[in-house]
């Protein structure tokens, strides 16, 4: 292999999931070996990484520079860049089922996991911030929640379903001082979920992206 394994496995095991893209970067960037993106590269747990951070720009550079041969071959790959297409249009009502619409390896699937409650705990708190009430149809979908799921998620946010308009009375939850550089960051992954502004999106400085200008 030319990664650290063990140190990628390591990351996955103990839910450092935010180290995992940082890590590949800098190995691919120490490679002396111009095709590194080989087949063997985790390049889906690369990508999917970068997208659990809310680095999409990176991601896409990353897709960039994978050489087509291996994109071809590797349907786990596709699958993450189909993630990615929708995380950046927004599209959030086909995210929910993309995540659990390919048969992820088991790295990838722990990611994906994280992701998922990731963005269903970040969407929740946006959610409370952003709407005074809201029917839990828009919820559900908002949420990627069936029905079932719905209720605890709305009372554990401290919602009321109203009986006559059968709308939920949204609460906003205190956001704790400590917590708002964490939410501000996360905010960036989840915005597109309720059509909130984008935040300007971050760009790697570097070697890594010169290699990527030259490549573009």
């Amino acid at each position: 292999m030319s990664f650290s394994s063990s140190q990628l496995h390591s990351a996955i095991d103990e839910g450092r999931f935010e180290d995992i893209a940082p890590q590949l970067d800098e190995e691919e960037l120490q490679s002396s070996n111009p095709m590194v993106l080989t087949p063997d590269w985790p390049i889906a747990v690369h990508l999917l990484g970068h997208i659990y951070n809310g680095r999409l720009e990176d991601a896409r550079f990353l897709w960039k520079r994978v050489p087509e041969a291996v994109k071809e071959q590797n349907p786990e790959l596709a699958a993450a860049f189909r993630l990615l297409q929708m995380t950046w249009n927004k599209d959030y009502q086909a995210i929910w089922p993309a995540l659990g619409g390919h048969a992820w390896s088991p790295e990838a699937a722990k990611v994906i996991a994280a992701l998922h409650t990731k963005l269903r705990a970040h969407s929740l708190q946006l959610l409370s911030r952003s709407y005074s009430t809201i029917s839990p149809a828009k919820a559900a979908v908002l949420l990627g929640a069936s029905e079932t799921e719905l209720q605890p998620l709305a009372e554990q946010e401290g919602w009321k379903l109203d009986p006559t308009t059968k709308m939920f009375k949204v609460e906003e939850r205190v956001v704790e001082d400590a917590d708002y550089a964490d939410l501000q960051h996360l905010e960036r992954l989840s915005q597109y979920m309720v059509h909130l502004e984008t935040d300007a999106i971050y760009v790697r400085q570097g070697s890594l992206n010169c290699r990527n200008q030259q490549q573009g």
